[in-house]
């Protein structure tokens, strides 16, 4: 008994014979997708204007470590209204 391929699994002989030949018709196709995609996160990029769901202690938490904030690594430190330091994952205790 032999077993053949499905003739759905099997490549066209042109796409075989030329692999770069059906290159051309799927480009102007994907470069529009991408172009697309890349304009819509570009007209809502500043949305929204503040810190939303856990950005309110993951982002606010990393700027004030870049910032070289002290009362960031204070785990008493009180913080600015509407924000909170972020404690879960890094920790950097006084020096006893």
């Amino acid at each position: 008994m032999i077993l053949r391929r499905p003739a759905w699994l099997t490549w066209p002989a042109s796409a075989a014979a030329a692999p770069g030949a059906s290159a051309g018709r799927w480009r102007p196709a994907l470069l529009a997708l991408l172009l697309a995609g890349l304009a819509l996160k570009l007209v809502r990029l500043g949305e929204p204007p503040a810190f939303y769901l856990d950005e309110v202690y993951h982002a606010f938490t990393a700027q004030q470590y870049l910032h070289a904030n002290p009362a960031a690594y204070d785990p008493w430190a009180k913080p600015p209204p509407d924000r909170a330091f972020e404690w879960t994952r890094t920790r950097r205790w006084p020096s006893c």
